[in-house]
């Protein structure tokens, strides 16, 4: 089957190629907006579309310092009890907060607070985490006059931790999906997503700056492999706010790499133990091939697991309801959403 008859619904020159151009801004209703939990909506492009700055941590009220306390031993004694009953321990190491973010035509201002975040408060805080750490506060602390609200309760210690996550596209205009390990902690368990993790502090540019840009080249490849000279555009076309776990922040990219699917995967290596997902409509049980090659070579795999569509199955007129078996994480479907819209532009 020849590229066009494969991809009939696009053109690929034009349509597919002005999404990863920069120009193009997705033409959303309020009610779109809204649905899709979206803080900011681009493109934003890698030279100087978004920019991090670093706050300090906010003054508190002798009440709100020790709602801090309360906060600490809440979440110390929310990881003793998760551990009991894991194989695999977690730790409450400091993250990312996000505080503030101003998004402007083509620019985006973001306010970081460094370690206000953390990952025992990510899990402890998500869906309606704190809402019941409240009313734990509010029965040690049982004057109401000594409170402080749930409002100021959120504002202070709701995480805001900065995530991202990519759509890319192959130079065979497949897509990439991914399937977390079946012992990966995780909120969405197995579900299928796109590559993607979280900003960490040494995720900064050339001007020592912290660039979200740099934090998905990173995870690029570290779960699939995908070093830079392998990406050949990359653009961040919006921020959305996980509406499940109310903790994170997604920073949403499309990017483009000069590889085929073929370079990227290989589908005869399924007898591995990390293989044990089953796949239904995807183009098999994959594992990135430089991962397979650092393995070789003594270095550690990725419990993620790599899968490839069509391009014209999830956008064209013969797209899935859900991509792959099942899109369920947010983020994922928001960024979907997102470049759909793009592309509908340019038909």
């Amino acid at each position: 089957m020849s590229e066009t008859q494969e991809f009939h619904s696009f053109n690929l020159e034009g349509q597919v190629g002005e999404v990863f151009s920069g120009r193009v801004k997705p033409e959303l209703t309020q009610e779109e907006i809204e649905k899709n939990d979206l803080l900011a909506v681009g493109p934003f492009a890698e030279d100087g579309g978004i920019h991090m700055t670093l706050e300090g941590r906010p003054n508190l009220s002798e009440q709100e310092g020790k709602a801090l306390d309360f906060v600490q031993s809440y979440v110390a004694n929310f990881i003793i009890e998760e551990n009991q009953t894991r194989l695999k321990q977690i730790q409450d190491w400091p993250k990312m907060h996000v505080s503030n973010i101003t998004p402007h035509d083509d620019e985006c201002d973001v306010k970081l607070v460094d370690g206000w975040g953390s990952y025992g408060k990510y899990l402890a805080f998500r869906g309606d985490g704190l809402a019941k750490a409240y009313e734990a506060y509010k029965y040690t602390v049982p004057v109401k006059e000594d409170q402080i609200t749930i409002e100021r309760f959120s504002e202070l210690f709701q995480p805001m931790v900065p995530a991202i996550c990519g759509l890319v596209f192959t130079a065979d205009n497949k897509i990439l999906f991914t399937k977390r390990h079946p012992e990966k902690v995780s909120t969405y368990g197995q579900s299928w997503h796109v590559p993607g993790g979280y900003l960490e502090a040494n995720d900064k540019n050339d001007n020592d700056e912290l660039d979200p840009f740099v934090a998905m080249r990173r995870e690029l490849e570290e779960e699939i492999g995908l070093t830079n000279e392998h990406i050949q555009s990359l653009t961040c076309v919006g921020i959305a706010r996980d509406p499940k776990n109310e903790a994170n922040v997604s920073f949403l990219f499309v990017g483009r790499t000069t590889l085929k699917g073929t370079d990227i995967v290989d589908r005869a290596a399924t007898g591995y133990d990390r293989l044990r997902l089953n796949p239904k409509d995807i183009d098999g049980d994959v594992r990135p091939k430089a991962l397979i090659r650092e393995l070789a070579d003594g270095g550690k795999t990725t419990k993620i697991l790599p899968a490839l569509l069509r391009i014209d199955q999830i956008f064209g007129i013969q797209k899935r309801v859900n991509p792959g078996p099942e899109l369920t994480v947010p983020s994922s479907k928001s960024l979907v959403f997102l470049v759909g819209k793009m592309m509908e532009q340019y038909k």
